[in-house]
């Protein structure tokens, strides 16, 4: 867990913060070597490999906890993941802080796995020998016996000439910076199968014609090499926000909390950020580790480059909406379906969790709505949202009824210092925008999953810290 002198700095002093500025608010605080704008994983990391050579780090942080997109929901039992779900079997990094840290961790490769996930579809509950058969199934041929969600992951894997781990980015491949519209259609998928394949629970993006197949081929061959590597899926028993945690007590300095940057003005002597309440803080250099979404509301002084701008301002963040469930009785044994479920209903993806102790004990559901399902879920205020997610779970499930309860909830979109969760790379941006976005703006630094160009997940997020904390160490 953090310190409890840094938690408190960031929520009773927090909390009691005035709305109105004061002179005091905005005064300079002391100029540091390095401020490292948010305390996600990349920030932390940068942080930490910077303290090890000697300088001086300030960390400052919008919310008021560490971890970013890495969020485990303690308040729900088993702690499931509103964030970041695993570390694959090559997260060097990941592993190493974990084994440094020496948090326990599980496989959940090793875990039961519940049987094979049902389909509810065109309003039929479904497995998928029946599915291969049903009427509102518009796959030809062998698609027919194939669950919707591995289409798209098969047909990719059938075309991939992307031979290098960072190929998916290079200009010279930009013949293949198409949609997956335009993909799927040439290898002979109908509208509606485009459809039901790919956007009804999107694994990126919210419709085909909006993702480009480079960004397809980059998770398809990332995961390829995760599995080469040994195909492991660990996690931190308790909850993968110990990670985080971890990391940021082991720095010298507290974190500063609440801190809304709104402008970073650099010139060849040093940078000076603003925030929301007033403060400036002086720095040698800036590490900007906050995503493309929420950098759209940054005053950058000089602007950023033509390309990062336009990154700034048009690469879209994927929608993610999460209702998580606790049971208190296991009603997939009182109706005898899998408690996992692919739906085309507002349910969206729902996923039994084995967070605890006993690898066999269930501890909770996630729905996951992605997408214009997201954006449906999202039309709704929390509590309308919980209530509607849950009567689809009933309705669905009427076995569910009573027996289960909202314990948590997170839309990412609506998040202000997320805006949405991974990058989407669209069609034409892998070969323009993906190779301009981790660039350093004089003394400005950027790191963060969406500056990643080789891995992905927490992975991505350690692996561009420790470019942007080199630049600044080794110029």
């Amino acid at each position: 867990m953090m310190k409890r002198r840094t938690f408190l700095a960031g929520t009773a002093a927090g909390a009691l913060l005035p709305l109105v500025r004061t002179a005091a608010m905005a005064r300079s605080m002391p100029e540091v070597d390095v401020l490292v704008i948010g305390a996600g994983l990349s920030g932390l990391y940068a942080a930490s490999l910077l303290e090890s050579v000697g300088s001086q780090v300030m960390v400052i942080e919008g919310r008021n906890r560490v971890g970013g997109r890495v969020l485990s929901l303690d308040d729900v039992n088993g702690s499931p993941e509103a964030g970041a779900n695993s570390m694959l079997s090559a997260y060097g990094r990941a592993l190493d802080l974990a084994h440094r840290f020496e948090l326990p961790l599980i496989n959940g490769v090793e875990r039961p796995k519940a049987s094979p996930a049902v389909l509810h579809i065109g309003g039929r509950t479904m497995t998928l020998a029946e599915w291969k058969d049903a009427p509102s199934n518009p796959f030809a041929g062998d698609r027919r016996a194939v669950p919707p969600a591995a289409l798209c992951w098969m047909e990719t894997g059938k075309f991939n000439p992307i031979t290098t781990s960072d190929g998916w980015c290079d200009p010279a491949n930009a013949e293949l910076d198409i949609s997956m519209q335009q993909f799927l259609s040439e290898r002979g998928f109908s509208p509606a199968e485009i459809r039901l394949a790919h956007d009804v629970n999107p694994a990126y993006g919210e419709h085909a014609s909006g993702v480009s197949l480079l960004n397809w081929l980059f998770v398809a061959n990332f995961f390829k090499a995760q599995q080469a590597a040994g195909g492991a899926e660990w996690s931190v028993l308790g909850g993968n926000s110990r990670l985080p945690e971890a990391l940021a007590n082991s720095l010298q300095n507290e974190i500063v909390f609440r801190k809304k940057v709104v402008a970073i003005k650099t010139s060849s002597a040093g940078a000076e950020v603003h925030c929301a309440d007033g403060t400036r803080i002086t720095a040698g250099h800036v590490i900007c580790s906050i995503p493309l979404a929420t950098m759209a509301n940054v005053a950058f002084d000089p602007p950023l480059p033509p390309l990062q701008a336009k990154a700034v301002a048009e690469v879209p963040h994927m929608k993610i909406t999460q209702t998580h469930f606790e049971v208190t009785e296991p009603f997939w044994e009182a109706d005898g379906i899998a408690p996992d479920m692919w739906t085309d209903t507002d349910l969206g993806v729902l996923s039994s969790i084995r967070g605890g102790e006993d690898p066999k004990q269930i501890t909770s559901l996630t729905a996951w709505a992605r997408g214009t399902t997201a954006e449906r879920v999202d039309a709704l205020d929390e509590e309308a949202a919980r209530e509607h997610v849950l009567a689809e779970l009933v309705r669905l499930r009427p076995a569910a009824e009573g027996k289960v309860r909202v314990a948590g909830f997170k839309s990412w979109q609506k998040d202000e210092f997320s805006l949405g969760d991974w990058v989407v790379w669209k069609p034409g941006q892998p070969t323009t925008l993906a190779r301009e976005v981790g660039k350093a703006h004089g003394r400005i630094h950027f790191c963060g999953e969406h500056t990643a160009l080789v891995n992905r997940g927490m992975e991505g997020a350690l692996d561009s810290g420790e470019r942007a904390a080199l630049e600044i160490i080794d110029p």
